[in-house]
């Protein structure tokens, strides 16, 4: 078991917390803020906290 999570075109690695393929989607909203500009990164690295623009995405 890999413990890879697919979710539609991207996936997601539980173990190291981070995304394994790029959030294309995001970024142009991405480039004003350098720390939003990972794209591999999951809610800013704040899994906790909730991101209401991933929320209209659900």
């Amino acid at each position: 078991m890999t413990g890879l999570i697919h979710f539609g075109d991207r996936v997601y690695d539980s173990l190291v917390g981070q995304w394994m393929t790029p959030g294309w989607d995001d970024i142009l909203k991405s480039l004003p803020n350098p720390k939003r500009f990972h794209l591999y990164r999951f809610n800013e690295n704040d899994p906790v906290n909730v991101n209401h623009g991933l929320k209209n995405k659900l």
